[in-house]
């Protein structure tokens, strides 16, 4: 067929119109909007970048983007993703297990756990609720799943949520934690004991700037 554009057997390819092109594009990012992440300023990609080396904290007022980075560094490193806007990011076990600790049920669902589902957008998972739409526990598929959304299997990473409302501990191995705000000493201290020298944690907090008496004791370490 002259003319026509053929498929590599010689088949007449689908021509896609603007509309398609543009549907398909938008559905991608839903898909994975991770893909689209950028650092909107230095300190964000210092705050990626030294996540690799050593306990990090960014305080920024909202207008800073500390939670969306901090979710989409959580993200990243449940996906098992190797790179974040061209920054390194630790070399964690595949799938893997993190805490995000936060200061009250309110400011999990309105902050942290509407960023974590943000970067995830449409990319298959599946939440345990708690209670209303508070998330418990949050199961992330990485490269060697094979389900669609709202299902799970061994292969899956999982996020726990852990509001200082419920009080109490979360137990079992742990391979990184996010603190949205600084949480209470004894939760900080406790996730930190979780590492040793046969095995990597990676520690990361997110705070809007607030009295020293809120987070001096993180620097006691």
């Amino acid at each position: 067929m002259t003319g026509d554009t053929l498929s590599p057997d010689n088949q007449p390819l689908a021509e896609l119109d603007e509309g398609q092109l543009l549907a398909a594009y938008f559905e991608q990012i839903e898909f994975d909007p991770l893909s689209q992440f950028r650092c909107i300023s230095e300190a964000q990609r210092k705050f990626i970048a030294y996540a690799s080396r050593a306990e990090v904290l960014m305080r920024s007022g909202n207008a800073g983007g500390k939670t969306w980075c901090g979710a989409a560094l959580a993200v990243a490193l449940l996906r098992g993703v190797r790179m974040l806007d061209g920054i390194a990011l630790p070399q964690l076990p595949v799938p893997c297990i993190g805490w995000c600790l936060t200061q009250t049920f309110q400011s999990q669902v309105d902050a942290a756990q509407a960023a974590v589902l943000h970067w995830l957008g449409t990319w298959p998972h599946k939440a345990d609720m708690l209670r209303g739409d508070i998330i418990q526990t949050l199961w992330v598929s990485t490269a060697r799943c094979t389900h669609e959304t709202d299902k799970r299997c061994r292969y899956c990473s999982k996020l726990v949520f852990h509001s200082a409302d419920a009080g109490g501990s979360i137990g079992g191995r742990i391979d990184f934690g996010w603190a949205d705000e600084p949480p209470k000493y004894a939760a900080w201290d406790e996730f930190r004991q979780r590492g040793g020298a046969e095995r990597r944690l990676v520690r990361f907090l997110t705070a809007t700037p607030k009295e020293k008496s809120w987070w001096w004791w993180l620097a006691d370490k």
